[in-house]
């Protein structure tokens, strides 16, 4: 009887965790989480959340500089900066600071030009470092 106990609840534990698994959150799912105000709260999570929203902010960027947006620079300087007011909280962390560097270098360029100058350098090493980044949460900045 006990056997027969043990086996079925053994059964049940496995059907819930193997039932009720639904695989990895997309970055959406992910950037619709909310993070504590007080960012001395933040654990690993709260910061792939806020590189998620990052991300997808992002990617709506860089996809107009490279169409609609092509060659404006005071439209991708104001947009850039926006989307560094949630990257800058990444600043520093050791895994998700390229995705700040990379904004922060992106909106530079983008203001220096739009002023008229030639520009400032992206680092291409740390936008890939970004770009995986990006895509290791699932943000794929290449489409």
């Amino acid at each position: 009887m006990k056997r027969v106990f043990f086996s079925m609840l053994l059964a049940s534990i496995f059907a819930l965790t193997t039932g009720c698994s639904s695989g990895p959150l997309s970055a959406e799912d992910l950037a619709a989480r909310e993070t504590d105000s007080d960012a001395s709260l933040w654990d690993e999570e709260d910061y792939k959340t806020i590189a998620a929203k990052a991300c997808l902010k992002y990617k709506v960027v860089f996809n107009n500089s490279l169409g609609e947006w092509y060659a404006d620079w005071s439209r991708l300087g104001s947009e850039y900066t926006l989307v560094g007011l949630t990257s800058g909280a990444l600043d520093d962390h050791p895994k998700w600071d390229p995705i700040a560097r990379t904004v922060r270098q992106s909106t530079t360029n983008a203001l220096l030009r739009a002023d008229g100058g030639s520009g400032s350098e992206v680092s291409s090493d740390i936008a890939l470092q970004a770009f995986s980044l990006c895509e290791e949460i699932g943000v794929d900045l290449s489409k």
